[in-house]
């Protein structure tokens, strides 16, 4: 269980260093850059400090992982300012319901009647916490709105499942290179995107981007140990409803910010949904 807190631990850190360095001013995409080179670096000292054999499968899975985590951070931040996209984040968090499905179907993962409604229930809480105003409905341009949240929710979702299936396909000893070739692979698109830009890096940009790829490797890293123990219908969930709880309860207490009470309903619901799962 300590695998699954921790990975909740350090995804909502990444959540709400993003937060506080948005609420600073800072250069989000320099950061976002940062944090990818960062991670790929820690990612290829890990790997080759562990002597793992090289493998294509994990390697593809990984770099997968990797392109999907690249496009994904950058899709937000170029779709944030629409007014159709103000629900990205709940679609994020609701995109695990793609590995579930995935390992329901494909792989024999077999949920229990309670199980089930814990799903049922993490999902609903996710909807509860992240809900804000606005919808697709009200957008400028709603038939690109909802393209928009289509491909982010297949782009978050099909991350999920590369680890996934990674669970089922290669062996628990090739995680840091499957680390390795998925920020590494996010890492080269960074570089390529800060060569484009060509804007000065400050200090303070790069202090939180290597904070930022840390926590990003980590909670990669403690997810996919998370599946050595538990099935996705059960670590999914439960980190994503409980990250997302975590999050907000933090983001009250260090950043100030006031949830609605809807918010709150929804954090007992993942709590109950935790218990269930």
């Amino acid at each position: 269980m300590h695998y699954l807190a921790l990975n909740v631990l350090f995804s909502s850190f990444f959540i709400l260093c993003i937060k506080w360095a948005k609420s600073r001013g800072e250069e989000i995409i320099n950061i976002g850059a940062l944090n990818y080179l960062s991670a790929a670096v820690l990612g290829i000292v890990m790997y080759v400090r562990s002597g793992e054999p090289p493998d294509l499968t994990a390697a593809l899975l990984g770099a997968v992982n990797g392109g999907c985590y690249f496009a994904a951070f950058f899709f937000l931040i170029a779709a944030i300012s629409w007014k159709g996209a103000t629900n990205l984040a709940a679609v994020s968090r609701l995109s695990i319901l793609m590995p579930v499905a995935f390992g329901v179907a494909w792989l024999g993962e077999r949920p229990d009647s309670w199980q089930v409604i814990g799903i049922v229930l993490a999902c609903l809480s996710l909807l509860m916490i992240s809900g804000r105003k606005g919808s697709i409905n009200n957008a400028e341009q709603p038939r690109r709105s909802a393209q928009v949240i289509l491909m982010f929710f297949l782009i978050a979702g099909m991350a999920r499942m590369t680890q996934e299936i990674f669970k089922y396909s290669c062996e628990p000893e090739l995680t840091s290179l499957y680390l390795a070739s998925g920020f590494g692979v996010a890492g080269v698109a960074s570089l390529v995107v800060l060569g484009v830009r060509r804007k000065p890096l400050a200090v303070s940009e790069l202090l939180i981007g290597i904070a930022l790829g840390t926590a990003n490797l980590l909670q990669v890293y403690f997810v996919l140990k998370s599946l050595e123990l538990f099935d996705g219908f059960i670590v999914f969930p439960v980190t994503s409803a409980a990250g997302l709880a975590f999050t907000t309860l933090a983001a009250v207490t260090l950043l100030g910010e006031r949830p609605s009470r809807l918010s709150y309903l929804g954090i007992g619901v993942a709590i109950a949904a935790l218990l269930l799962l």
